[in-house]
């Protein structure tokens, strides 16, 4: 029987699905870890849920116990994940136990987490490729709406680190410049390769920027391969010799299946018919009426959408109104 635990008494939990790595006594496996915060001189307990969350279900209309229901959907990481997430509708079981105000959180490990509020703060490209089997009931628009209609575009940043640079002092980067239609000799996808770019703060790295298709392209090639490829670039423009990079680290965030991408932005869907990223600021209800399900991350910033600490931001700004919520009740 997989494990349950009951934190639905001012608990909020967080639902992430990239790469969680840390180190913590209190963690399983490194991918649940649970910490006491305070916030405005009340103690809640945050649960941040990695990995082992990597969809959000709210299961269907069924008479099964809640019970028997997870360890039917039991499965590893890389099978069925759509199979476990987050549940507002209930069970005849869980009716007759008078939880009618819970969300049911289910990992694919088989744990499931009772509470009463949640703030999923998975990347729009996750959302995007699993939002329809994460929710039951599915998402109302115009949450869904949202989703479906926002770009998340895909771009690989491409960093060549030399023992020594070859390049002056006064050169800041190389940016290239296309006359022909065809790339010739080169592989196609470095004709999106706009430039390389001297990084001020670490003097012996060139980082040059992908994106599009070919960014995606991008990741499925060697590090080897996009070093050698690189090199024929800088060659084929600067008409002179270019020492192969000791070592290429390059992004590959759309290939991660958490992420599926890069950054967020707007599109004419979204003007055509009237969305905006705020829309899904607001708290999904559950099916008792109350606000239960909040969406936070880099793609649902105000201002500083598509950034690290946008991300942050609207995270804290979820849970204020949660922390609010639970001080007014």
């Amino acid at each position: 029987m997989a494990d349950e635990t009951d934190i639905s008494k001012d608990r909020v939990i967080n639902i992430s699905n990239g790469e969680h790595h840390h180190n913590n006594e209190n963690t399983t496996d490194g991918i649940i870890q649970c910490d006491e915060v305070k916030f405005l001189n009340e103690h809640f307990d945050i649960i941040n849920l990695g990995r082992t969350s990597s969809s959000i279900e709210l299961n269907s209309h069924n008479n099964v116990p809640v019970e028997d229901d997870i360890k039917e959907n039991h499965s590893s990481h890389n099978e069925n994940i759509h199979n476990h997430g987050i549940r507002t509708e209930h069970t005849a079981e869980e009716q007759k136990e008078n939880k009618l105000d819970e969300i049911l959180v289910q990992c694919v490990d088989g744990t499931t987490y009772r509470t009463k509020h949640v703030i999923v703060t998975s990347s729009l490209g996750y959302l995007k490729q699993n939002e329809k089997n994460m929710f039951v009931p599915c998402l109302p628009p115009p949450w869904s709406q949202v989703i479906s209609s926002m770009g998340f575009a895909s771009i690989t940043k491409i960093f060549l680190v030399y023992d020594q640079p070859w390049w002056t002092g006064q050169d800041q980067g190389f940016q290239f410049i296309w006359t022909r239609p065809d790339s010739g000799p080169l592989q196609p996808w470095l004709r999106e390769i706009t430039g390389f770019d001297v990084l001020s703060n670490i003097p012996c790295v060139l980082l040059g920027w992908v994106g599009g298709a070919s960014a995606e392209e991008v990741e499925r090639v060697s590090e080897m391969e996009i070093g050698v490829q690189c090199t024929r670039l800088l060659t084929h423009f600067l008409r002179r010799d270019v020492p192969l990079p000791c070592r290429v680290v390059r992004s590959a965030w759309s290939n991660n299946n958490y992420i599926r991408g890069a950054y967020s932005h707007t599109t004419t869907t979204c003007d055509q018919l009237g969305l905006h990223a705020r829309d899904m600021t607001h708290p999904v209800m559950t099916t008792q009426g109350r606000s239960g399900v909040y969406f936070a991350g880099e793609a649902l910033h105000e201002k500083y959408f598509s950034t690290t600490h946008g991300a942050f931001l609207s995270g804290e700004e979820q849970a204020e109104k949660i922390v609010q919520q639970l001080k007014s009740t």
